[in-house]
């Protein structure tokens, strides 16, 4: 089953429709940015069904959201269409010819989604992020975290016999399902079939200095690395043995 087909399902979409929240580092961008949202031209990529629309899609003077799952862009149409400077399409970030050359001033990519797609179409996608985004505008995102496989296959003890034998069977099921630990933390970012959705999901971890690589390697620069966990920018020095399980990167072009 591939990742793209768990978006497509009703089931999935109505659990989606019912988040309201914001992670602590998107609650410190709207905070960073509520003075300048209103000037700018935003893409929400991976929208979902609009978590993220009820705090940007009200700030921004324009806000395009787009996902490439059909039932989650028409849950956005019908909850939003009294938002007039609102839109949303479907369309994939691995091609996104739709839209021009720096066109947008602030980009958004939340809920780790660019951590469903391959290796390769990860580098693809980040150049052709990089390609729609205005010189001197910004690019926000989630990404899961190499360093958090550490607590990811740390077996955690119960005296409730129940909860104990969940996490034999999760335990059981995670190795089955992954190559071995040491493979994977010894690689600079690795696909994790991590119990994410019942174990429906292949998802992407990778280290924050490899992250920062890649993004450069795009194109971007002024980095900036903040905590799932708290929502606070973390210092270089701390990077390497930060174990949220994802984080946060802030970069411009």
């Amino acid at each position: 089953m591939s990742n793209k087909s768990v978006y497509e399902r009703q089931k999935i979409v109505e659990i989606f429709s019912k988040y309201y929240y914001l992670d602590k580092p998107e609650l410190s961008i709207i905070c960073k940015f509520e003075d300048k949202l209103p000037k700018m031209k935003m893409l929400d990529l991976g929208v979902g069904a609009g978590r993220t629309t009820h705090y940007f899609g009200r700030l921004a003077e324009e806000y395009v959201g787009i996902d490439y799952s059909r039932g989650m862009i028409d849950r956005c149409n019908e909850d939003f269409k009294d938002l007039k400077n609102c839109s949303f399409q479907l369309c994939d970030v691995r091609d996104m010819r739709i839209f021009r050359d720096e066109e947008f001033d602030f980009i958004l990519f939340s809920f780790n989604g660019l951590d469903c797609i391959s290796h390769g179409d990860r580098i693809n996608a980040l150049r052709e992020i990089n390609r729609i985004c205005k010189k001197g505008g910004y690019f926000f995102f989630s990404s899961h975290n190499l360093n958090y496989i550490e607590d990811l296959y740390k077996f955690k003890f119960s005296i409730d016999p129940f909860l104990t034998a969940r996490e034999i069977a999760f335990h059981l099921i995670l190795r089955a399902r992954n190559k071995p630990f040491n493979d994977l933390k010894n690689s600079k970012f690795a696909v994790i079939n991590d119990g994410t959705r019942s174990f429906s999901l292949n998802l992407y971890y990778i280290y924050p200095g490899e992250q920062i690589k890649q993004l450069h390697e795009a194109g971007f620069k002024n980095i900036r690395i903040y905590s799932q966990n708290d929502g606070r920018e973390i210092e270089e020095s701390k990077l390497a043995v930060v174990r949220d399980h994802w984080l946060h990167y802030l970069c411009e072009k």
